[in-house]
């Protein structure tokens, strides 16, 4: 079975229909399930559904002897762990499809292999899923399923560049945003928002992590959920936190090492029963590594501000890892201390 996944509820008409076209001209018995969003684009070839439950994805994804998808980090990822080959065809803002070219820059580290396939355009789509059809054919009764990474030869620019990903290398200045467990559409919103209207700030890697949130970002790359070994290495190569004031947060920055920017949830938008992130950010004294928003209208100034402060100690050779240049915050370590006090 071939799955076919937008990522999302936001479409890719432009790739769905390529397939569509490519399925109806190139009869197989390869069964193709498609997840199309909210395109308007309606493939006549196989069947499809507009969005699909976070176990069925799963099922879709584990069943499946090829993914074709957009160029989303997430789904590029668990295709890898899941050891699926991959089609990854980017979505363009020249086509409206995004608003920057992020998909483009991440294809760019990605080479043409067995395993991860990339196709620039709908044309290509067509030459690339000839090219799998032709490879299969050629493997009787070996299902892909069943397959050891090797056999289909490492593609090293791919490996190094997913592996500095999740292990904790340098990504140029990469900027994290996370919601941790719970959406929290407010901040992500306002988050994506900024970077769409910062050029220079594109220009970095910018993720997103959004939980189950409804608002999918339009200018960065985003993951719903990750592990948490994955989630602490995510933190150790970012140059930037964004998040919640959620108090595994805040620890888990302090102890890297980080400038994090904090906006608390508020319990009259639903974000949370009570207002405990308000109280937390209440203890906080001003300090180079801990900025705070309390609103979406004040987020982008002091996104703006993170940013600056950065670059300052980039440009006076400061490193942020240096805990002798940072004096404790007495006042924040006593309200943790308490926190986890009654907690124990």
């Amino acid at each position: 079975m071939i799955f076919v996944t937008v990522g999302n509820m936001d479409p890719f008409d432009r790739m769905i229909k390529a397939i569509d076209h490519w399925a109806s001209t190139n009869p197989s018995d390869e069964k193709i399930f498609a997840q199309i969003g909210d395109g308007q684009y309606l493939p006549s070839s196989f069947e499809y559904v507009r969005c699909l439950a976070p176990d069925d994805f799963a099922k879709r994804f584990r069943e499946a002897r090829l993914v074709v998808s957009h160029a989303g980090m997430g789904t590029i990822i668990t295709a890898l762990e899941l050891q699926k080959p991959i089609i990854v065809m980017p979505k363009r803002a020249a086509f409206g499809e995004q608003r920057n070219e992020h998909q483009l820059a991440t294809v760019r580290h990605f080479k043409r292999s067995e395993l991860m396939m990339v196709a620039d355009s709908e044309a290509e789509l067509a030459g690339v899923l000839n090219g799998w059809i032709a490879r299969e054919a050629q493997r009787p009764g070996r299902a892909t399923e069943n397959l050891q990474a090797a056999e289909w030869g490492p593609d090293e620019s791919l490996v190094k560049y997913v592996r500095n990903f999740v292990q904790g290398q340098p990504q140029s200045g990469m900027i994290l945003l996370t919601v941790g467990n719970e959406p929290f559409d407010r901040l992500v919103k306002a988050f994506d928002e900024w970077i769409g209207s910062r050029p220079d700030v594109q220009a970095k890697r910018a993720v997103a992590q959004i939980a189950n949130g409804s608002y999918v970002p339009k200018n960065c790359d985003f993951i719903r959920f990750m592990t948490p070994a994955v989630y602490q290495q995510m933190f150790n190569q970012s140059e930037m936190i964004v998040a919640h004031a959620g108090i595994g947060t805040i620890i888990t920055a302090m102890n890297a090492n980080r400038l994090i920017v904090v906006m608390p949830r508020q319990a009259r938008f639903g974000e949370t029963r009570n207002d405990h992130q308000v109280a937390t950010v209440r203890h906080f004294t001003p300090s180079p590594n801990r900025l705070i928003a309390d609103s979406e209208s004040e987020l982008d100034s002091v996104l703006d501000r993170a940013i600056e402060m950065h670059a300052n100690r980039v440009a006076a050779s400061t490193s942020l890892q240096a805990p002798a240049q940072r004096p404790p915050d007495e006042s924040l370590l006593c309200f943790l201390r308490e926190f986890v006090s009654k907690g124990s």
